[in-house]
């Protein structure tokens, strides 16, 4: 006896998701013996706490506001990333500038000719049938807010909230060469220079 053609898709569907449930129980279930261990059994939530918090992973970007600007260096108090269990003073930076440094700088569009760039976006989304799946290639790109100037260190601003991208594993260190700096605009509150 044959399916009718709309029923076969949807067997197809429920049989995939029905697999996908059985795989990710069989997982959950393989994580939750290799957690078993002291206190009853599990991992004490303190220790699960302390081993994420020590991530291995390597710092080579990060995102504060200007706070002085001294010659050829910065100094920065960094937002992101923070390590709220480690050494609070690197929560301060002094970022170095040299001939390699790449710094750009991001200035706001006129609103009028974002508005226009948006309306455009959105006509040529609107013309996407609904419900298909259209090609990712093909997709028009969404406006940006921003336009990118080159720029240099007189560019840079007190205040100036920038994201620095480095060569090297910084995230211990104090200061470092910063490869590229790219200022998105001022703080809503700018920094104290005292």
């Amino acid at each position: 006896m044959a399916l009718p053609q709309k029923i076969t898709p949807a067997l197809f569907l429920v049989a995939g998701l029905v697999a996908v449930f059985v795989l990710w129980q069989l997982a959950s279930s393989n994580k939750a013996e290799n957690d078993r261990g002291e206190f009853g059994g599990r991992k004490s939530v303190a220790t699960t706490a302390v081993s994420s918090a020590e991530p291995a992973m390597e710092v080579r970007q990060l995102s504060g506001t200007i706070k002085s600007i001294s010659g050829k260096t910065v100094a920065i108090t960094v937002q992101y990333p923070k390590d709220h269990l480690g050494d609070q003073s690197v929560d301060e930076r002094l970022v170095m500038i040299d001939n390699n440094t790449k710094i750009t700088i991001l200035v706001q569009k006129d609103q009028k000719a974002f508005e226009k760039e948006l309306a455009e976006y959105q006509n040529k989304m609107s013309a996407i049938r609904p419900g298909s799946i259209p090609n990712p290639r093909g997709m028009p790109a969404p406006p940006q807010i921003y336009v990118k100037k080159d720029g240099d260190i007189s560019s840079l601003k007190i205040g100036g909230m920038i994201d620095i991208t480095t060569a090297e594993n910084v995230k211990g260190q104090k200061s470092f060469v910063a490869l590229t700096i790219e200022m998105t605009g001022i703080a809503a509150f700018p920094v104290s220079t005292n």
